[in-house]
């Protein structure tokens, strides 16, 4: 499945600020619902759709799609390139090309604030060679400094 990302505006046809009803009805794949509580104290909710790579996330006071988790085997397209098909290193360096600001995470991978953009990679440390594991894409706000 491909995903075109449109920072803080969509990815693929899933629209930050949609409604997490209108969204499950439209995806129609079976999901499990997980309730978990973290940033900062907010309670949100998560919804993964594990056979296709999403996990789609809302803040539990609107239900409102503030993130969009994408991994394996979800094509996850920026600027014409997929950044699931490439390795960190080379998806680190393609980024840089748009945001010169990219923060990279002691061992986990980036965040690119400008885009709303973060890579997710475990070995990223060791190996900067490792696949990217996950990209996650949040609405304007969702990822802080």
């Amino acid at each position: 499945m491909g995903f075109i990302i449109k920072p803080f505006i969509s990815v693929g046809n899933l629209e930050f600020g949609s409604d997490r009803e209108f969204v499950n009805a439209t995806l129609q794949f079976e999901f499990k619902a997980v309730f978990e509580k973290t940033l900062d104290g907010t309670e949100f909710v998560s919804d993964h759709y594990r056979d296709e790579g999403l996990m789609l996330g809302y803040f539990t006071d609107d239900l409102k799609l503030a993130y969009v988790i994408l991994s394996d085997p979800c094509e996850v397209i920026f600027e014409g390139e997929d950044l699931m098909s490439m390795n960190y290193h080379e998806c680190l360096d393609f980024m840089k090309k748009f945001d010169e600001n990219i923060e990279e995470e002691e061992y986990v991978g980036f965040t690119s604030y400008k885009y709303g953009i973060s890579i997710y990679a475990e070995n990223a440390a060791e190996d900067p060679d490792c696949d990217v594991e996950a990209v996650t894409v949040g609405k304007e706000g969702y990822f802080k400094k």
